[in-house]
């Protein structure tokens, strides 16, 4: 190999590793063929499909539709609920209600057709960004205990040059704080690891109680082109310090936001000089061995 050749090669290597860095591929999301990209607010069930499970009950999984806010693609939404009868004699059980409309229900939603997904920007601070906002009449009437796991993966769209640094979790208690329990907790992974990527889970709820509040945000340990959502939402109808205390614990809005990052100029620096050493170790190994 001539000097020229030599110095070509080390060039392209060192350029590749830069760039392998701030720009690096992530399997961008791509459209199945009939699916649709909601971006005005549509009801959930528009991401997700019927299925019956083996048990014979009624479940939902996501199906190839997606919602875009700003660079950000939502998609394959989780939905899952489980159902806590109060169990005193006489009184209605989970699968006495499963057929009540929405309204006559003591839990809530049970179908996400009842809630409304849109989009939400910076309404948690003034810089957390963009995501979304789930819109419903969440509720466990006194007695009754409701549980939802609610998911999606969220994607920045190919040609972004930004990264997702943190995420941002709160929600709107009805009519006020200590009315019922409402807990939310949630955990972020990456999608094709399933390594967390929060040193500590969100956790939000309704009590005053607890140094929590009804709004939380965390950095992600490292930012990222992609990941996985998973809440575990849970309203309990009794007072969180006698639960022999019946009460109503009803909620309306929950949102979720993720602020973002560019790579900074001093990180794409540092990794050109690292490229820049590795060319002259290249150049210094091959001309030592043609001396």
């Amino acid at each position: 190999m001539n000097r020229q050749s030599a110095f070509a090669v080390a060039c392209a290597v060192s350029a590749t590793a830069a760039l392998g860095v701030v720009a690096s591929p992530v399997g961008a999301f791509t459209l199945a063929p009939g699916a649709t990209i909601f971006t005005a607010p549509v009801s959930l069930d528009n991401f997700l499909d019927q299925v019956v499970n083996p048990d014979g009950s009624i479940g939902w999984v996501a199906n190839d539709n997606a919602f875009q806010v700003d660079d950000k693609i939502f998609h394959e939404f989780v939905f899952q609920t489980a159902c806590q009868a109060p169990g005193t004699p006489g009184s209605l059980t989970c699968d006495d209600i499963k057929d009540l409309p929405a309204v006559a229900r003591p839990i809530g939603p049970t179908n996400p057709a009842d809630i409304t997904v849109g989009g939400s920007s910076n309404q948690l601070s003034l810089d957390s960004g963009h995501g979304l906002l789930f819109n419903d009449f969440w509720k466990a009437d006194a007695g009754w205990g409701y549980d939802l796991a609610l998911g999606f993966d969220v994607h920045i769209v190919e040609g972004s040059n930004k990264y997702i640094k943190d995420a941002h979790l709160g929600f709107v208690p009805e009519p006020v704080l200590d009315q019922g329990v409402i807990t939310i907790s949630e955990k972020i992974t990456d999608p094709v690891t399933g390594v967390s990527l929060l040193d500590d889970n969100l956790f939000v709820d309704n009590l005053t109680s607890t140094v929590d509040g009804t709004e939380d945000w965390v950095d992600l340990i490292y930012p990222v082109k992609k990941l996985r959502v998973l809440k575990n939402i849970r309203l309990s109808g009794v007072d969180d310090l006698n639960p022999l205390l019946l009460e109503d614990a009803e909620a309306s809005v929950i949102i979720q936001e993720f602020s973002q990052t560019v790579p900074e100029p001093g990180a794409v620096t540092g990794l050109l000089a690292i490229g820049s050493l590795s060319v002259g170790a290249m150049l210094k190994r091959h001309f030592g061995k043609k001396a």
